[in-house]
């Protein structure tokens, strides 16, 4: 049971960060994909959750910032 909670997790944001509705997301526009990876990147390098998490939000918000402007 390790590892049901990573899968879970990615069935969940797999769809939200590649998809919207029935077609497929752009990569260079797509705000969801740069967070996924700086979060994946951050918490590798931090090792603590809320942190991490919270370094994410902030990120995303302001990527979708940036793209949206």
């Amino acid at each position: 049971l390790n590892y049901s909670a990573p899968c879970l997790l990615t069935a969940i944001c797999i769809p939200v960060v590649f998809f919207d509705g029935d077609n497929l997301k752009g990569i260079i526009d797509n705000p969801y994909i740069y967070a996924a990876i700086f979060c994946i990147v951050i918490a590798f390098y931090l090792k603590k959750v809320l942190l991490s998490v919270i370094a994410s939000l902030v990120f995303f918000y302001f990527i979708n910032f940036l793209i949206n402007f």
